[in-house]
């Protein structure tokens, strides 16, 4: 399945510019973390987790069968590769003004793109700098980048439209 958007997640609060603190109250990195790959009774290593989409209900489009997972600890760290999503269901509705929709979502592990497979930590890369560095590099990592051109997407949030990377091979 292609992948036409991702999703990070992070256990760190964020704090804005204006001293709202925003909890996210996703399934915990270490349980993300912790799911073994052998499971011997599933031909499709699998989790059910819980996401939380954004408070303006921006992005919510992009929670769909395909996308990407990627979590981390702490906003200074880098993102690490959980899986792709395979079913997700929205539980609770975006409730106005700052209450964002819940969703249960079943994320598949053996997914791998790019040879980065499950629990893979996705270095920083000194292409990339500034806000979204850290999300920019993990796509590229993953042989995508971020599709601006779509509506919804963006880098400060923990949702967004990626595309593939389109290599150009030239000649001399």
């Amino acid at each position: 399945m292609e992948p036409t958007s991702a999703l990070f997640t992070q256990d760190e609060s964020k704090q804005y510019l204006n001293g709202e603190i925003y909890n996210y109250d996703d399934t915990p990195y270490d349980s993300l973390m912790s799911t073994t790959k052998e499971d011997k009774d599933c031909l499709l290593p699998t989790s059910s987790i819980t996401y939380f989409g954004s408070k303006t209900h921006l992005g919510s489009q992009f929670i769909v069968p395909g996308t990407l997972l990627f979590a981390r600890k702490r906003r200074k760290d880098e993102f690490s590769f959980i899986g792709q999503v395979v079913y997700a269901t929205m539980v609770q509705k975006h409730i106005q003004p700052k209450t964002p929709a819940k969703y249960q979502l079943i994320i598949n592990h053996n997914a791998t793109f790019n040879n980065i497979t499950y629990k893979t930590v996705l270095d920083r890369m000194d292409r990339f700098h500034g806000s979204g560095c850290l999300k920019k590099a993990a796509l590229y990592r993953m042989g995508y980048v971020l599709d601006s051109e779509r509506k919804g997407s963006n880098i400060q949030a923990g949702l967004n439209a990626i595309k593939p990377i389109k290599f150009i091979i030239t000649r001399e």
